[in-house]
């Protein structure tokens, strides 16, 4: 039925919000000073209250995605300023303006870096379309790339979710996010998006 699930995260993530709180105010030492085996022990916890309370939401997320129950609000934005906002890159030149959520860009950026250790960002125009090319030189496991191809296909797996919320957000825009199946060792990850017909101001973008 559709909303089942998001009411099902809600009734899930409220136990667990609770729990996060409680543990938190514990780890203030609120009610009490904690010992060294005490803290570590909460700490771990506490992660794994995050760990599950993020998972429950990025289900929830695919399924909002998936019935078309997430709104847009488009507007032309700098892909180089959108990437420089998360990356510690210098601004210079031009990059392209894309037609974009603001909120929704920066989530679909975040998504990609957070699968890459060392990212490097660049974009170029094909007609219509800006694609940006994140890449990561850093030697990638085969079950790992494996993961990420799984979850770009849409599978029902728990590893790297937020590819794949990532690239519904992307066909959502009219884009897509694919990953380079001829990177050797590393990761390549294609992210095309609307270009906007406003030009990009010199000296806003990333290099």
């Amino acid at each position: 039925m559709r909303g089942e699930g998001t009411n099902l995260a809600r009734e899930l993530t409220s136990p667990l919000a609770t729990s996060r709180s409680a543990v938190a105010m514990l780890l203030a030492e609120d009610l009490g000073k904690l010992n060294d085996g005490q803290r570590e022990y909460l700490e771990h916890v506490l992660q794994l209250d995050d760990f599950m309370i993020g998972l429950i939401t990025s289900w929830s997320d695919i399924e909002r995605l998936s019935n078309g129950q997430v709104m847009l609000n488009i507007e032309p934005c700098n892909i180089g300023s959108a990437a420089a906002a998360l990356l510690p890159v210098t601004l210079s030149g031009q990059w392209p303006m894309v037609l974009a959520d603001p909120l929704r860009l920066r989530q679909i950026l975040m998504n990609c870096l957070n699968c890459l250790k060392n990212p490097a960002v660049r974009a170029r125009i094909t007609g219509d379309v800006c694609v940006l090319t994140l890449e990561d030189r850093t030697m990638r496991s085969h079950d790992d790339r494996a993961d990420m191809i799984l979850a770009l296909q849409g599978e029902a797996t728990a590893a790297f979710l937020g590819l794949r919320i990532a690239r519904l957000l992307a066909e959502a825009h009219g884009g897509s996010l694919q990953l380079d199946p001829h990177a050797a060792n590393g990761t390549k990850l294609r992210l095309r998006l609307p270009l906007a017909k406003q030009m990009s101001l010199l000296g806003d973008a990333a290099e």
